[in-house]
């Protein structure tokens, strides 16, 4: 990670002054003007439900790909929501546009006032971060197929209110959060020095969990300071910093203080330059100057007048799970058992996703083997594989096939299904068939079968079939077995029969000697 130059911190007035020349060079070339909203790498803003008090929007790249994903909690009121939900979509188009971030999935939960008399939002807010917070990182997969959800690919951020909710998600779920961002947090996150406040989420370091494997970013304004003594922005940063550090051993960045008087103040003009600040710092490790954050977020900046305000999600919106997640069905055949040479067909069913699916078909002796795409083609040469079913005209052995669907951003393997090919037996014939059979005479009895490494088993009965010995008789165990009517049996017909097996299936076909 590259150094920061720091100046600490000092009692009146809060500065800090980064390094310079942290973003690339020459990296900013659009004209100056307003990004559409919709961005043209990026999705606008959809829903997702899981349920009333978790939900909420994301935008992603419309690019196939899987990418980092953020949490980003909005703060107090449905506006906060509302303008988060519209803001980022142009914002992240924009700064992916310029090579200043790598593109990254945005998720935007939804939190609204739990009651009536909670006017600051304090108890949805508290509500949400504490309940709500775990399932949101678990099916992160469910929101957009297009997460990277391998190890630490996944972040959690905010801003006002929003940013305690982030520090408390960390704190009580360490696994799921290793990167996090607490943006002018408001509020106390920790009741570190004023028992009489009731709105502190944790009384005591005993209740969190945080570990040294994760790192937090600390931001507020300068002018946020002076701003409102209630919400103690400054003092909160510190406490939570130096908590952090001392009592946990996490790595923390911070605080940084945003000077710019255009945009120190607490309010969403602040907000998406530390949203940005933030994104760059989690992607690069390093944090941009107030000048370079001011060129990368004045020409996206959506104000007061040029959004409107939404609608919470309901289950009756757009579920994201029936879009986005692909889903396939259990592999089915048209024919579990066949004969040797005969034709069947499996098939299977993709759902969700983009709809744009691939299908590889793949086969295997054993369900828990190496499986292999088939190449099997038609008369003409052409791959019989790449659709949602896979017919094959003449089965040879019993076999597991399996499909692996894509739909260019994520795979889905189906589970398997076995078939059984049973020999095909063309006929059995012998010498002793519809003759009367004479004593001491040897005749033999023939199967003719198709199949692979076919193996023969021959018996007889005395007793029409009721009941069967094996024979021991020359050739037993090939395709061409003998019987010895011996005189003193005094047997005036006998019933043979062969079991021909392959690959564990196997067929069967009798034939009586004698009259």
């Amino acid at each position: 990670m590259k150094s920061i130059t720091t100046k600490l911190l000092s009692m009146c007035v809060a500065t800090v002054t980064f390094g310079a020349g942290l973003l690339f060079p020459g990296a900013f070339t659009a004209k100056d003007g307003v990004v559409n909203a919709a961005g043209s790498t990026y999705t606008a803003s959809d829903t997702y439900y899981f349920a009333d008090w978790n939900c909420g929007y994301y935008t992603e790249p419309t690019a196939p790909g899987t990418y980092q994903t953020v949490i980003l909690i909005h703060g107090s009121g449905s506006e906060c929501a509302s303008w988060l939900a519209q803001q980022m979509p142009g914002a992240m188009a924009y700064w992916t546009e310029q090579g200043l971030l790598e593109p990254m999935n945005v998720i935007m939960p939804w939190v609204a006032h739990q009651a009536t008399n909670d006017g600051w939002g304090v108890l949805g807010h508290q509500d949400f971060s504490f309940n709500y917070t775990e399932a949101l990182g678990l099916n992160i997969e469910n929101i957009t197929g297009k997460a990277d959800t391998s190890k630490y690919k996944t972040a959690i951020a905010g801003y006002s209110m929003g940013g305690c909710d982030a520090l408390t998600a960390a704190a009580l779920h360490p696994d799921l959060y290793k990167e996090i961002g607490s943006i002018s947090s408001s509020f106390t996150f920790y009741k570190y020095d004023d028992p009489k406040n009731d709105w502190s989420n944790f009384h005591s370091t005993s209740e969190m969990g945080f570990t040294s494997d994760q790192r937090c970013y600390i931001t507020y304004g300068a002018e946020e300071a002076r701003q409102d003594k209630e919400h103690i922005f400054e003092p909160s940063a510190n406490c939570y910093a130096g908590m952090l550090r001392n009592t946990f051993g996490a790595t923390v960045e911070g605080p940084y203080v945003c000077q710019d008087t255009s945009w120190g103040k607490h309010g969403n003009r602040l907000f998406l330059r530390e949203i940005y600040m933030y994104l760059y710092y989690l992607q690069h490790g390093v944090v941009p100057t107030e000048a370079e954050t001011e060129k990368a977020c004045k020409n996206v900046y959506k104000d007061y007048g040029s959004w409107s305000v939404l609608s919470r999600p309901t289950k009756n919106d757009h579920h994201p799970s029936a879009k986005t997640q692909l889903t396939v069905s259990d592999a089915a055949t048209t024919k579990t058992n066949v004969t040797f040479g005969e034709s069947y067909t499996v098939s299977v069913k993709a759902q969700g996703g983009s709809g744009n699916y691939t299908y590889d078909w793949q086969y295997c002796t054993t369900v828990d083997g190496t499986y292999y795409s088939t190449t099997r083609t038609d008369s003409n040469g052409n791959s019989l594989n790449g659709k949602s079913s896979l017919t094959i005209a003449d089965a040879t052995r019993d076999i597991f096939y399996r499909c692996v669907v894509s739909d260019g951003t994520s795979k889905v393997t189906s589970k398997p299904v076995q078939i059984h090919v049973a020999p095909k037996i063309n006929s059995i014939t012998s010498t002793g068939y519809g003759k009367t059979l004479v004593p001491n005479e040897t005749y033999t009895i023939t199967v003719n079968a198709e199949g692979q490494n076919l193996e023969y088993m021959w018996e007889y009965s005395y007793d029409g079939g009721k009941t069967w010995y094996k024979s021991t008789n020359t050739g037993y165990n090939t395709a061409t077995a003998t019987y010895v009517n011996r005189e003193e049996n005094h047997l005036q017909s006998i019933i043979y029969r062969c079991t021909v097996t392959s690959a564990g299936s196997s067929s069967t076909a009798m034939i009586k000697l004698g009259k």
